[in-house]
C-alpha cells in the first residue's frame, strides 16, 4: 500500500496505460502536487514528478499529460516521467488547471484575461503555442468570480457554460456541420 497523502484532493486519477495509472499526490496542504506514476501489477511508484499542476488531462494515443495553470504549459512524458515542454503563454492569462479540455491535438481552456475578463481558447499541445482565445460577454459588473464552467468540444463546435448559466456554442469556421 502506498500512502499519496491525507486528503482527497478534486480528481486524483488523471489516467491509465497497459503497465500504470497516473496520479496526483498532494505533498503540502492542498498547495504543492507531484504527478505519481504506479505500477498496476506491483502498485509501487515507477516515477514521481514533483511541483505539477492540481489537474492533467492524459492522452492515450500519444502517451502524454497536458496541462495549463495560471500561464503555464506543460506536456509531461508518460514513458519517461520527464516534462517535454513547460513554456509561458503569450498572453496575460490566469487558467485554473482543472478548466481543461484535450481534444485532437488541442488542449482547450476557460479562464481570465487581465484578472476579470472571461475567456476560453486552446493551446496546440506539440509546441505549447496559443491558438486562440475568445473573449464571453456575461451580463452584469465584470468580476473575477463570473467566469466560465469548463469548455468541451464535440465534432467541430465548443460549448460552455457561463456563470449565469448560459451555454454559449460556437462553431469552428470552414468545416462542415
Amino acid at each position: 500500500m502506498i500512502n499519496l497523502d491525507n486528503g482527497a484532493q478534486g480528481k486524483r486519477i488523471f489516467g491509465k496505460s497497459v503497465s500504470a495509472i497516473f496520479v496526483q499526490r498532494v505533498v503540502a496542504k492542498s498547495s504543492h502536487f507531484n504527478v505519481v506514476a504506479l505500477d498496476k501489477s506491483k502498485g509501487s511508484i515507477i516515477w514521481e514528478l514533483e511541483d505539477s499542476f492540481s489537474f492533467y488531462n492524459y492522452d492515450e494515443s500519444s502517451c502524454k499529460l497536458y496541462g495549463l495553470s495560471g500561464r503555464t504549459f506543460e506536456m509531461i512524458d508518460i514513458d519517461k516521467g520527464e516534462r517535454e515542454i513547460q513554456q509561458e503563454l503569450s498572453e496575460d492569462l490566469h487558467i485554473s488547471s482543472h478548466l481543461t479540455y484535450y481534444d485532437n491535438g488541442l488542449l482547450y481552456f476557460s479562464g481570465y484575461r487581465d484578472r476579470n475578463i472571461p475567456v476560453f481558447g486552446a493551446v496546440d499541445v506539440e509546441n505549447g503555442n496559443l491558438v486562440f482565445t475568445q473573449e464571453v460577454e456575461i451580463p452584469g459588473e465584470k468580476s473575477f468570480r463570473k467566469g466560465l464552467d469548463r469548455p468541451v468540444v464535440v465534432g467541430n463546435r465548443l460549448y460552455v457554460r457561463d456563470a449565469m448559466k448560459t451555454l454559449h456554442v460556437y462553431e469552428r469556421e470552414g468545416h462542415p456541420a
